[in-house]
């Protein structure tokens, strides 16, 4: 999509994570009350029931997004029991992640306001402690969500009342008793991509996991958990500095440790949309796929959704 499009129709992404990864009555309420709003795109869904967690690819106006995410939130805090929830992605709340990512540079700062504007009022309005990451992180150690994120629902309710550092930017020092925590915060794009080993041994998955992750000093922009998905043992990784480090550079590495570890790789997903710079053809031939690109492009997806509203630039 042309950057002058963008530039006359400042897009925001938004990318909820949401606790939920069953198909039923509940996950329908949350995306009627997303499909609802005015303005607003749902370009992708991915729903996992192994993770027990559904991703969503939201875009729109910074006006359009503020409506429709304190709606989404609203029903998903009233939906989604913590308290009954297990799965293989760590989680501190029925809306665990909420990210706006700037689809066009001049929207990074825009997108900084909205997280902590929209962090303070549903901090208030549910009494939901919301803390924030990336660039709208107001503490640099929380710059990282899964410094947060990574502790868990249940160990975090301890550590909300006892330790201090653990005390939200917004909301109660004590977390929401169904709905948990929020991590909400302002993001440049990234990409979320899963490995599927061959074997069941997930002892092997997080040793990959350890060995290519920047923090233990693996490849640049990636981080990575080795959990057990159904029958294979997986390597699920956030992609986030895509112009040091593409998925089929991060498969060809997790390919390699695989074997040498006696396993292989049954299949590779995206989970949500891709930034067409980040794949190539030729990638999206070598990589095992369990799923087809076609609807799979985040600017293919955009340039739909700014048709669908009637913009002139598509």
């Amino acid at each position: 999509m042309p950057v002058d499009a963008l530039n006359r129709h400042p897009l925001v992404e938004c990318v909820p994570n949401l606790s939920i990864g069953v198909q039923g009555p509940e996950l329908t309420r949350i995306l009627t009350a997303v499909e609802s709003s005015t303005g607003v795109g749902l370009l992708n869904r991915h729903t996992d029931a192994y993770h027990n967690r559904t991703v969503l690819t939201l875009a729109g106006t910074v006006h359009s997004l503020d409506a429709a995410v304190d709606a989404l939130v609203g029903v998903a805090l009233d939906c989604i029991d913590l308290t009954r929830h297990s799965g293989q992605h760590p989680r501190v709340g029925a809306v665990d992640v909420l990210p706006f990512i700037p689809l066009a540079p001049a929207e990074r700062d825009a997108c900084v306001v909205l997280a902590r504007d929209i962090a303070r009022r549903i901090a208030e309005k549910h009494a939901v402690p919301v803390y924030l990451y990336g660039y709208a992180a107001l503490d640099d150690h929380r710059r990282v969500h899964s410094r947060i994120r990574n502790i868990g629902f249940e160990r975090l309710r301890e550590l909300i009342r006892s330790d201090r550092r653990y005390r939200p930017d917004f909301g109660p020092a004590e977390l929401h008793p169904t709905g948990g925590a929020i991590m909400m915060g302002a993001r440049d794009l990234l990409v979320a991509f899963n490995v599927n080993l061959s074997g069941s041994d997930v002892a092997v998955a997080r040793r990959i996991a350890s060995l290519i992750r920047t923090s233990s000093g693996g490849m640049p922009g990636v981080q990575a958990l080795g959990v057990r998905v159904g029958d294979h043992a997986q390597v699920t990784m956030n992609l986030f500095e895509l112009e040091s480090t593409r998925p089929i550079e991060v498969f060809r590495e997790v390919k390699k440790l695989a074997e040498l570890g006696g396993s292989g790789v049954a299949g590779v997903e995206f989970v949500g949309l891709v930034p067409r710079t980040a794949v190539t053809a030729s990638d999206i031939e070598e990589l095992p796929l369990t799923h087809s690109m076609d609807d799979r492009i985040l600017e293919d997806q955009l340039a739909r959704f700014l048709q669908s509203v009637g913009a002139r630039d598509t």
